[in-house]
């Protein structure tokens, strides 16, 4: 049976009405994000030499579906001083080695590092690369080289769990977990983790974390789970004596 000339025509507009809106959406998706520039973070309590301030200009969050998250994202972070006067900026993408377009900002922190020996107090900062499913939460730690009078990256890292320990057993060291993909996995299956720990260390002039211990956990973790370092402590302890 042939359409009729009318029921062509609307079927015709009505096509061509949903490829528009299609594009519209595309269009939508991979807009440029826009960049907001965060209130400066107060750096003097890090026992800088000057009027050091952090400056963080960053994406600001998407408020629709990403339909393409190619970039490279122009959210940066400046360590600026203004006497005498001084700037140093990188950027997230070099940061984590993601060229993802949308790098939200989430906090800057003082945080310890370690309090035996010399107390070692660093900026943290948290992140996370948007895509269209989701996010990649990034964490980066800087320390203040009071020699050097700038700023040395200790850390940076793209994981879902990261926790700091800066007292006990583990004064010192820095521990990340992340699914361990097994085969038949799915999103919402129960996983194992990867744990992996590193140990601060200022030792020969360069501060940074190195890596100590790596491993997958024998037990399986919810999806949801957020506290699993916190359940592989003991493991992580027994591994480490």
């Amino acid at each position: 049976m042939h359409m009729s000339s009318r029921r062509w025509k609307f079927w015709f507009l009505s096509a061509c009405a949903g490829l528009l809106f299609q594009q519209s959406l595309l269009a939508q998706g991979t807009a440029p994000p826009q960049y907001r520039e965060e209130p400066p973070f107060d750096l003097t309590a890090l026992g800088t030499t000057g009027d050091w301030k952090a400056v963080v200009t960053a994406a600001v969050e998407p408020g629709h579906e990403i339909v393409s998250d190619d970039g490279p994202s122009e959210s940066k972070i400046c360590f600026v001083r203004t006497a005498p006067a001084k700037s140093e900026c990188t950027y997230f993408r070099d940061l984590f080695h993601s060229k993802r377009m949308f790098q939200v900002f989430s906090s800057l922190t003082a945080v310890p590092l370690q309090s035996e020996g010399a107390a070692t107090n660093g900026l943290e900062l948290k992140a996370a690369a948007w895509y269209s499913t989701g996010q990649v939460p990034e964490t980066a730690i800087w320390v203040y080289d009071a020699q050097r009078d700038d700023w040395q990256l200790a850390f940076a890292v793209e994981s879902s769990e990261v926790h700091i320990f800066s007292s006990g057993p583990l004064n010192g060291m820095l521990v990340s977990s992340d699914w361990h993909r097994d085969e038949g996995d799915t999103r919402w299956s129960d996983h194992r983790r990867d744990i992996t720990v590193y140990r601060y260390s200022a030792g020969g002039g360069e501060a940074g974390y190195r890596k100590v211990l790596e491993y997958t956990t024998t037990k399986k973790y919810g999806a949801e789970d957020t506290d699993t370092i916190e359940a592989e402590l003991g493991n992580i302890q027994a591994k480490l004596s």
